[in-house]
């Protein structure tokens, strides 16, 4: 019986491409929302959640809310673009455009200033 062989290397390897690609798309797709979302007169990011962000995302993926988040957190740590925690939602930017006073460091360094003025 003649069946179809498949080479288990290619699959992993077309499967890889395809992950790559659709990583790309939603980078892609995060930076024409941010893009075309924003009011650069307030911010240069977006609300995650009171710009529609996110019911557009789970729409365009099919994704469920954890899937999303996932997928923004994913982003944040590759360093596509900037999460920073707000009320009911994160904002996002792209890199170069977050506000700098909210890095961790910013933060830290805010702190020990705190407690410098606290302590004496």
């Amino acid at each position: 019986m003649g069946g179809t062989s498949y080479d288990v290397t290619t699959l992993e390897t077309e499967s890889d491409m395809a992950k790559a690609q659709k990583e790309m798309k939603l980078f892609a797709f995060v930076k024409r929302a941010i893009l075309a979302l924003r009011d650069t007169s307030k911010s240069k990011g977006i609300h995650v959640v009171f710009s529609g962000f996110n019911g557009a995302l789970r729409k365009q993926y099919g994704w469920d809310k954890t899937q999303a988040i996932e997928a923004m957190n994913a982003l944040a740590e590759a360093g596509e673009i900037v999460l920073i925690p707000r009320k009911f939602g994160p904002m996002i930017y792209l890199p170069g455009d977050a506000p700098t006073g909210s890095s961790a460091a910013s933060q830290e360094k805010q702190a020990d200033a705190t407690l410098a003025k606290i302590l004496g």
